[in-house]
């Protein structure tokens, strides 16, 4: 039977051998492809390919719009992947719909721990970008005691504790009474009607 051997720009990949079939993944754009056949009978014939195309591989990348990659339950998020010209994302490895040219994704309804990624493809040639991996904190459940009495006379210090959060914000009919800070009691005197309520902030998320 016939032995081949295989040349890429003239250059012998091996030794002869029986197998009609190569596999090589370090072509270049441009690079030609021939072959000796050699027959039984000692005759010999070859062919030489048109030089070959080859695509560069796409540079994928994927940045958010969230800088650290941290936000609140329920936080819209956008993604913008670049370096090709069609694009398929991805959460924790599932499809987020089929590729399009559209570079941005956005999403609300990510999870703690889940790992976004986009595979980007261009002139037939497909990459994976870089993972993002998001932490997702919730919102505390703040609760607001009264350590005094509901009726108070006029100038008399109200007694309030808060308790849920890191830090809270005071407000006196829906006005803050000061910035967010780690004191959860305040004391202040009231008039007669208002109401008091108590925002709870934790890992920047406020409720």
């Amino acid at each position: 039977g016939n032995v081949y051997q295989y040349f890429v720009n003239g250059s012998s990949q091996g030794a002869p051998t029986v197998s009609n079939n190569l596999t090589l993944s370090t072509l270049f754009d441009g690079d030609v492809i021939s072959v000796v056949a050699y027959s039984a009978q000692g005759c010999t014939d070859t062919t030489e390919m048109l030089p070959l195309t080859v695509n560069p591989a796409p540079a994928t990348t994927l940045v958010s719009s969230d800088p650290n990659n941290e936000i609140c339950i329920g936080d819209n998020v956008d993604f913008t992947a670049s370096g090709a010209t069609e694009y398929e994302f991805f959460i924790n490895g599932m499809s987020q719909g089929p590729p399009g040219t559209n570079p941005v994704f956005s999403t609300a309804g990510l999870a703690n721990g889940d790992n976004i990624t986009v595979i980007g493809t261009q002139l037939g040639c497909s990459t994976t970008s870089n993972n993002l991996n998001f932490t997702v904190f919730g919102y505390p459940v703040v609760s607001l005691f009264n350590n005094g009495e509901l009726e108070i006379c006029t100038g008399e210090n109200t007694d309030l504790t808060a308790v849920g959060a890191d830090n809270y914000q005071f407000q006196i009919n829906a006005v803050p009474f000061g910035p967010f800070s780690p004191v959860n009691t305040f004391t202040a005197p009231l008039n007669n009607g208002d109401v008091v309520t108590v925002l709870g902030e934790t890992n920047g998320c406020a409720s």
